[in-house]
């Protein structure tokens, strides 16, 4: 059996509530793994991504593995390097970061949507669909 090395490898997955007020959502994950070769790395970040929606809920899609890496180094410890990806641009950086990382979703009231509220603790509401927290007990009112 040849040498075991790590990979890393970043899965993408589409969360779709049952709940149509409570908007879809992606998640981007990276995982390692140890395989014998990029392949193997690959298979077992694929079964790991299907395995992982079984465990989540039935609202959980498994949209692929956008990329995959080896790891250079040979020991797991502190501050390793877990994933790297390069990426030939002539993108400014303001340019880059808002192509490759637009803004997400954090005030539904400033794009002009409802939030739909949660019981974040009993004392407080947080909105499913975005980053706003309230005082009060807003899930008990009607979500519009």
């Amino acid at each position: 059996m040849s040498e075991l090395n790590w990979f890393s490898a970043k899965q993408i997955f589409l969360h779709k509530p049952d709940n149509e007020k409570i908007k879809p959502w992606y998640e981007e994950r990276i995982i390692i793994v140890k395989a014998e070769n990029e392949q193997n790395a690959i298979d077992k970040a694929l079964k790991n991504g299907s395995d992982y929606c079984l465990n989540d809920d039935e609202t959980c899609y498994f949209i692929g593995i956008v990329d995959n890496f080896e790891l250079y180094d040979s020991e797991i410890d502190d501050e390793i390097e877990v994933y790297s990806k390069k990426i030939m641009s002539s993108l400014n950086s303001n340019e880059f970061i808002s192509h490759f990382y637009p803004d997400s979703l954090n005030d539904c009231e400033a794009v002009g949507e409802n939030h739909y509220w949660h019981n974040k603790d009993g004392k407080n509401s947080a909105c499913y669909n975005c980053q706003i927290e309230r005082e009060g007990r807003l899930w008990e009112s009607k979500n519009e």
